[in-house]
């Protein structure tokens, strides 16, 4: 028989290393649980806010980094119009880029991307939402004031929607993380 201080000094009784081995075994996989879904780069939810344009039609807008590995990777702005339901030729167009416009005299102008709102080679664009790339930009525009937005609509014509303080300091953020 074992003399039980021998097996004092070589770590414990057996079934108490097996014990802390469990437990060991146990706290990794929680932590591996816990911890998982941030080490696959787990996408943050898109930035969204509910503005008017000047006809009184309301547009969710939405800041997002694209997360379908389908479509080439980057920031993008959705423009979603909102009940009531635009009449035709006042939706969003899906092929004419939008226009941004800073109190500082700065422009830009940011490619339509609505194809990436469905899957590649299925599906209809839905008629009321457009999407934009923001990689790209030469420089972003100034958080300190507004960003006007200039819609491009399928009939041609343009809705105007300002962006205040808080979309735009997200925009400026969203485009200086790339």
């Amino acid at each position: 028989m074992a003399d039980p201080q021998q097996a004092v000094a070589r770590g414990g009784t057996p079934r108490r290393r097996r014990g802390g081995r469990a437990l060991v075994v146990v706290a990794v996989l929680l932590m591996a649980v816990v911890f998982w879904p941030a080490a696959l780069g787990a996408a943050e939810p898109p930035a969204r806010w509910t503005l008017s344009d000047g006809q009184g039609q309301r547009w969710a807008v939405s800041l997002f980094h694209q997360p379908d590995p389908a479509y080439p990777d980057g920031a993008r702005l959705r423009l979603t119009a909102l009940a009531p339901a635009p009449q035709p030729g006042q939706a969003p167009s899906h092929s004419a880029a939008l226009e941004l416009r800073d109190a500082f005299a700065g422009r830009w102008s940011l490619p339509n991307r609505s194809q990436e709102l469905v899957p590649p080679d299925s599906g209809t664009i839905p008629a009321g939402s457009a999407q934009f790339a923001l990689d790209g930009l030469a420089r972003a525009p100034r958080d300190g004031g507004p960003v006007r937005l200039e819609i491009p609509l399928a009939s041609g014509a343009t809705a105007i929607v300002v962006l205040g303080p808080a979309p735009t300091a997200a925009l400026v953020e969203l485009i200086a993380q790339g």
